[in-house]
C-alpha cells in the first residue's frame, strides 16, 4: 500500500474539519434562519388576521355576506396575502383569490378545526389543494356572546420564502467555499511549515545514513522542532566520534592481525571461513579475498587441518597439535585451537592459531645430525689415539721402530683433532660475528685477496703438479673482511687440488659481473653426482667418506665457506659434473664493491 506525505495527512485533516465546520455552522444557521423566519411570518400573519378579524366581526353581526367577500379581496390586494373567512360548519364566506360559491367546504382544514376546537390561534403549514402551493396558515376564530361566529384564516404561499432561503443559502454556501478557500490556503502553508523541518531532518538522516556525519541539520525556528535537530545532531556527533574509535581500534587490530608471524584462522561451527590474515592464507596456500564464507574442506585439501578444526569444534577444551602438511614439502605446523563466544557467551565458532615450526623442526634435525657427526668425527680419532697409546703401555714402547710408528699414528690423529676443533671454533665465531653484526669489513683490492689464497696453496699444488691459473682484474676494490675472504678461497682451492688429479689444472677468476663481485675455484678433478650437490654444504657431510678422510679433510671446509659468504650477505653456486670437475662461484653484493678509479 503506497504512503502518503505528512504534508497530505495535515493537509487533508486540516481541510476535512474546516469543511465539516462550515457544514454544521451552515446547517445550524439555515435552521435558525428558518426558525425565526417561520416566527416572523406566523406573527405577521397573526397581526393581519386579527386586523381583518376586527373589520369581519361587524359585518358577520350584520350577515352582509357580500361586503365580506370585497373587504377580503381588497385588503388581499394591498397586504399581497390571502384571507379567508370560514363559519363554524365549514362555509367559506370570504376569500381574497377564489369566489366562496366555487370553493370547497373548509370544515375538515386543520388550522379551521384546532381554531375552532379550542378557541386560540392556530397555525400550520401544509399544501394548499386550492392553491395547488406550499402555503403557511394563521387561523383566528371569532366569537359572539361566547359563540363560535366564524374563523378568519390569513395564508401566505411559501414560494417567497423559499426564495429568500435559497438565496441566503446561497450567500451562506459562497462564505462557506470563501472560507474553505482561505483555510486550504493557511492548512498547506501550515502543513508546509510543519513538514519543512521535518524533511531537513529526513535528508540529514539520510546523509548521517551515508557516513556523511559532519554536516549538521539546520534548527528550525520552532522549539519542539529546533530540539529534536539539536537531539539528532548530538547523536550524530555521538556516532561519529564512536564510528572513528571503532575505526582506529579496527585499523589497530587489522594492523596487528595482519603483522602476525602466526597464521589466525576463525571459522563457525559449520566449517565456513569467518576470516584469515595473511600468514594464515600463505600457510595455507590459499587466497584470503576467495576464501570468506566458504567451507574449510573447499579451501585446503589438508586432511590434517580439516580434522583438527573438526576436533577443536566439538571439543569443550583448547586443543593443541603438531600437524605436518605432506603436500606443503612435509611443512610443520603447531596448531593451537579454542572456541569464538560472544558477548553472552555462547559459542559461534573456532579460532585456530597456526605458526610455522618447520625451520625449528629443521634446525633440530640439524642440531641432532650435527651432534651425531661431531661425535662420529672425534670418536674415530679419539679411538685411535687411545687404542695406539693402549698398545704402548702394553710394551710396544720398548719397542723403537713400533714405538716411533705408533706415535707417528697418534700425532697424525691428534693433527686431526685439533682441525676439526679449529674449524669448529671458526664456524662458531663467523656464527656469532654475523648475529651481532660484529665483523670488521675493510676496502681491499680484490687481486690481493685472492693472490694472497694462491700463495697459501702453492705448495699442495705443487706436491701434484697442478697449475694454478688466476685471472683478476686490478682496479677492483671490494669491503669485506680479508681474512675470512682469504679462507673461503684457500677452503675452495685446498678441495680442488685435493680432488684434482696430477698435472692438472686449477683457475682461479675474479672480477664484476653486473651488481655483484665474484670469485669462481674451476677444477678439472673427480666431479660431485648431482644428488650430492643439495647437502653439499652441511657440516660433517662428505660425498665420499673414506677418501675424504684419507685426504685429511675434516667436513666443515665447505660450511666455514657458506657461513662465510652468508656473513658478507653474499651467496654462493656450485656446478659439477662428474668425472669433468667442478666450479665454485662466491657473489658479494654491490654495496660491498666499489671501482678503483685511479
Amino acid at each position: 500500500m503506497p504512503r502518503r506525505s505528512l504534508v497530505w495527512h495535515l493537509f487533508s485533516s486540516h481541510l476535512f474539519v474546516t469543511l465539516a465546520a462550515i457544514v454544521v455552522l451552515e446547517l445550524l444557521a439555515l435552521r435558525l434562519f428558518t426558525y425565526f423566519g417561520t416566527s416572523l411570518i406566523a406573527t405577521d400573519l397573526e397581526i393581519r388576521a386579527r386586523l381583518v378579524a376586527n373589520q369581519v366581526q361587524p359585518l358577520l353581526d350584520r350577515q352582509e355576506t357580500p361586503s365580506i367577500q370585497e373587504l377580503c379581496r381588497e385588503l388581499g390586494k394591498q397586504t399581497a396575502t390571502r384571507y379567508t373567512v370560514i363559519l363554524p360548519d365549514g362555509t367559506v364566506v370570504g376569500d381574497s383569490e377564489e369566489e366562496p360559491a366555487k370553493m370547497d367546504n373548509h370544515g375538515n382544514r386543520p388550522e379551521v378545526q384546532q381554531a375552532l376546537q379550542t378557541g386560540q390561534k392556530a397555525q400550520i403549514e401544509r399544501f394548499s389543494h386550492t392553491l395547488n402551493k406550499q402555503t403557511f396558515y394563521v387561523a383566528i376564530p371569532l366569537a359572539s356572546q361566547d359563540k363560535q361566529i366564524a374563523v378568519v384564516r390569513a395564508s401566505m404561499a411559501l414560494t417567497s420564502i423559499s426564495k429568500a432561503f435559497f438565496a441566503v443559502q446561497r450567500n451562506m454556501g459562497l462564505a462557506g467555499l470563501l472560507v474553505l478557500g482561505m483555510a486550504s490556503i493557511v492548512s498547506w502553508f501550515v502543513s508546509r511549515r510543519i513538514t519543512a523541518p521535518l524533511n531537513s531532518m529526513k535528508e540529514g538522516a539520510e546523509r548521517f545514513a551515508r557516513g556523511e556525519l559532519h554536516q549538521p541539520i539546520p534548527e528550525p525556528s520552532t522549539r519542539e522542532m529546533a530540539a529534536l535537530a539539536i537531539a539528532i545532531n548530538q547523536m550524530a556527533s555521538e556516532l561519529n566520534n564512536r564510528i572513528s574509535e571503532v575505526g582506529r581500534r579496527q585499523k589497530e587490530q587489522e594492523a596487528v592481525f595482519s603483522s602476525m608471524v602466526e597464521g589466525v584462522l576463525a571459522v563457525d561451527r559449520s566449517c565456513r571461513i569467518l576470516t584469515m590474515n595473511r600468514a594464515a592464507a600463505d600457510l595455507l596456500n590459499i587466497r584470503p579475498e576467495e576464501s570468506f564464507g566458504k567451507d574449510v574442506r573447499e579451501i585446503t585439501r589438508s586432511v590434517q587441518i580439516r580434522k583438527f578444526i573438526l576436533d577443536v569444534i566439538e571439543s569443550q577444551v583448547p586443543l593443541e597439535r603438531e600437524l605436518t602438511l605432506s603436500e606443503n614439502e612435509n611443512q610443520v605446523l603447531q596448531a593451537h585451537g579454542a572456541a569464538l563466544r560472544d558477548t553472552d557467551g555462547k559459542e559461534f565458532g573456532v579460532v585456530i592459531v597456526l605458526h610455522d615450526i618447520t625451520r625449528i623442526r629443521r634446525l633440530e634435525a640439524l642440531r641432532r645430525d650435527f651432534v651425531g657427526n661431531v661425535s662420529h668425527e672425534l670418536r674415530t680419532p679419539v679411538t685411535s689415539i687411545k687404542g695406539f697409546v693402549e698398545t704402548l703401555l702394553d710394551g710396544a714402547k720398548d719397542n723403537p721402530e713400533e714405538n716411533e710408528r705408533f706415535l707417528r699414528i697418534i700425532a697424525k690423529h691428534a693433527d686431526r683433532l685439533n682441525a676439526i676443533i679449529e674449524d669448529l671454533l671458526t664456524l662458531s665465531k663467523i656464527e656469532r660475528e654475523t648475529e651481532t653484526a660484529a665483523l670488521p669489513l675493510e676496502s681491499v683490492p680484490l687481486q690481493n685477496l685472492v693472490q694472497n689464497a694462491v700463495d697459501l696453496c702453492v705448495n699442495a699444488a705443487k706436491a701434484k703438479d697442478i697449475a694454478l691459473i688466476v685471472r683478476c682484474p686490478d682496479d677492483v676494490v671490494i669491503r669485506v673482511n680479508p681474512s675470512m675472504i682469504e679462507q673461503a678461497i684457500v677452503n675452495l682451492l685446498d678441495n680442488a687440488i685435493k680432488y684434482s688429479g696430477n698435472s692438472e689444472t686449477v683457475e682461479i677468476e675474479a672480477g664484476l659481473n653486473g651488481s655483484e663481485a665474484y670469485i669462481r675455484v674451476t677444477d678439472h678433478g673427480i666431479g660431485i653426482p648431482e644428488e650430492h650437490l643439495p647437502r653439499l654444504f652441511e657440516r660433517f657431510y662428505r660425498v665420499d667418506k673414506a677418501r675424504s678422510r684419507n685426504l685429511g679433510g675434516t667436513g666443515l671446509g665447505l660450511a666455514i665457506v657458506k657461513h662465510i659468504v652468508q656473513a658478507h650477505k653474499g651467496r654462493i653456486t656450485v656446478d659439477s659434473q662428474l668425472k669433468k670437475g667442478s666450479t665454485f662461484t662466491l657473489f658479494f653484493p654491490l654495496n660491498l664493491v666499489s671501482q678503483n678509479n685511479t
